[in-house]
């Protein structure tokens, strides 16, 4: 997907969800804390259920603060040109995740713990060198 694309998908879910009651969860991937991240999951309050069970996957955190990897989820916004008008739409550089037109939990699920998964193997601590 190009950048384009991505930024046109961003700007078509955050009209849609401007007039929505939307959820918000906020919490850690990762129980290490050299490699626990921040993550936060918006999505309409009419999905609960999935905002439900994704608060059971992260670690507890009590902070406001921008999170460094991100899940936007909107289940009931059609994606038209795209299969079944469905689309995950994911910037790793940026470490946001959209979700268009599904309603399957495992979607927050993965788009969280793929961003984290690309962090982590980034970093530092999880390189090795050769012997």
């Amino acid at each position: 997907m190009t950048r384009e694309d991505f930024e046109t998908i961003a700007r078509m879910q955050d009209e849609y969800l401007r007039d929505k009651e939307v959820l918000v969860i906020d919490g850690y991937i990762g129980n290490d804390p050299s490699f626990r991240t921040t993550a936060r999951l918006s999505i309409e309050k009419v999905n609960a259920n999935i905002a439900g069970m994704q608060q059971k996957l992260y670690f507890q955190r009590d902070d406001r603060d921008d999170p460094e990897v991100q899940v936007v989820y909107s289940p009931n916004l059609a994606a038209p040109g795209y299969p079944d008008e469905r689309v995950i739409a994911v910037d790793l550089e940026n470490g946001i995740t959209r979700v268009l037109g599904s309603d399957y939990f495992g979607e927050s699920k993965k788009g969280g713990l793929r961003m984290w998964n690309d962090k982590v193997y980034r970093s530092e601590g999880c390189r090795s060198t050769p012997a």
